[in-house]
Order: structure tokens, then sequence, then C-alpha cells
């Protein structure tokens, strides 16, 4: 039998696919920058913290190398510690870093008396989608300052086939570039089910509404549980759209789309689309790979 779906709305596709580059990104939390010179030329690195995460919303298929430097006193030679950072709400994994040297080639730029140390990295892989990658010192010393690198993958081009989530839904209209598209609103105590049948992706766009159009930037938190299990956790940051308006919602503005791809195992899957924040609206739309629907048409 081939993969599927139980409930399919329409067969409208559409295809992703973009560049691929590198470039340095900023966590969204980050309070300030520390910077550092490295062979004369200046870099921003942010303070890694203890109690609190370091966040980035980064948009997959990606790679992020992650930079790290402990700062030392004048007098101490060497400094060890550990990384633990988190996936779309999931610990993913643990670095520690032994005994790394002071560096003979790095030094503050605001601190002469200390010492950064040594370079020491690590690399995450994130596939398609949007990502919240969250950072953690796992001690409260050494201080510990890392910067990021984004290394964009080509994304392949897909053709994907909507579908509907499991009723009652509250079904609503944006005109985007003069088209009507059809979303799904839910909030905390109005979630969304849906059932799917793997292995596939579900591809998830979601939106939120804004009414102060002074926020540069809006945020909400999306989560997916399967029987009550968490399976995955995002933290989305938007900003308004000009393209696309609500077709019956006066005096709100849609935010852009965010887009999440989950990779759907074997076996059918019914998925619980949940917000737990207060006073948000949010509006979803679900598609899977256009390869993945069971026609009923197998002989």
């Amino acid at each position: 039998m081939r993969k599927g779906i139980i409930l399919l709305l329409i067969f409208a596709t559409t295809s992703v696919f973009g560049g691929s580059g590198k470039k340095t990104i900023k966590p969204v939390n980050a309070e300030e920058k520390t910077r550092i010179e490295i062979l004369g030329r200046t870099y921003n690195y942010y303070a890694l913290k203890n109690k609190d995460f370091l966040t980035l919303d980064v948009r997959g298929p990606a790679k992020i190398k992650v930079y790290t430097r402990a700062m030392l006193s004048k007098n101490e030679k060497n400094a060890t510690y550990s990384i633990s950072y988190f996936i779309d709400g999931k610990k993913t994994g643990k670095k520690k870093f032994k005994s790394v040297p002071a560096s003979k080639k790095a030094h503050f730029v605001d601190m002469p008396n200390f010492v950064p140390a040594e370079n020491r990295n690590l690399t995450i892989e994130l596939g398609e989608g949007f990502h919240t990658v969250r950072f953690k010192l796992n001690d409260a010393l050494p201080p510990v300052f890392a910067k990021f690198h984004l290394f964009k993958k080509t994304r392949k081009k897909k053709k994907w086939a909507a579908m509907q989530p499991l009723e009652p839904v509250e079904h609503v209209y944006l005109i985007a570039d003069e088209e009507l598209v059809e979303y799904f609103g839910f909030g905390k105590g109005r979630p969304l089910r849906l059932t799917v049948i793997g292995p596939t992706q579900l591809r998830i766009l979601t939106r939120t509404e804004i009414t102060n159009t002074n926020k540069k930037r809006v945020s909400y938190r999306l989560q997916i549980f399967e029987r009550e299990n968490l399976i995955n956790s995002f933290q989305l940051y938007s900003v308004r759209s000009y393209s696309t308006r609500f077709e019956k919602i006066p005096n709100a503005i849609p935010s852009k789309a965010r887009e999440i791809v989950v990779n759907v195992p074997e076996g059918l899957h019914t998925y619980v689309i949940k917000t737990p924040d207060e006073n948000v609206k949010l509006y979803a739309r679900f598609f899977i790979p256009t390869e993945d629907i069971d026609l009923g048409l197998n002989k």
C-alpha cells in the first residue's frame, strides 16, 4: 500500500526550493554582544547562559556551525566547559570541551583584564522548515561566548498536496497574491487534529494575527502532540505580511507564514496541534508530498 493520508482536502500543489550560502546569524533573544578581535578582525560573540537559553530561529535545510570561546583571567591557563543544545524542544546533544588553552591570537576588545580561550566548535544539521535551536551552558563558570554561522543547503524541488484536519475546524480565508487560500484557525483550548499515514513528511504553515502594526516582530509557540506526548515544540518568530490579507477579519493583519516540516514515521498517526499562549490567534495549513498520497487507485 502506498503512503498517504486519511483526509485529503484538495490536490493543489506547491513547489519548494531555494539557494545555498553562508551567513552569520544573531540569537533572537541576545541582549548584548561581546567583541573579540582575532588576527586584526573584530567579531561579535554572545554570552551563553546557565539558567536560560540562547535561542536561534533557523530555516532549514541548513547546517549551523557554533564557535565558542571561554573567558579566562590573566593568570588562568585553560578552561573546561560543556554546552547542551535543544532542537524543537528536544534535548539533542551535549558537547564538553576539556582544558582549552588561552588563545595567543585573540583578545576581548572591551575587557582587557580577561583573555579568550582558543576556539572550540560544534556543528548541527537541520532538516526542512523552521527550527527553534536553543543553547545552554551547563555550568555557571567559566563564562562562555559564542557566534553562529548558518550554511544554507539547496532545497530539493518538491510538490505538495494540501490536506484537511479533522472536524470541527474554523475555516479562515486569506487573500494572497489575488488568490483565496484556506487556513484553519486554532488557539489555546482550541487545538487542531489530523491523521497521517507514514512514512512521509507533514508540512505545516502557520501564521498569527497582528493587531499592533507598530511591532517589528511577533512571536508565538507551537506544540505537536501524539497520544498526549509532546513530540515537537517550536518558538516561532515572524513579521507582518504585506502581500496577504484576511478576507473577512477587519483590523487585523496576518503575519508571514512560518513553515515546519515533520518527519512522520511508518504507520497511522493522529497529531494534535496546540499553542500554550494566551490571547494568540493562529492559523495553519497542512500538506504532504504528492508522491505519498494514496489515491485508492492501486491494483
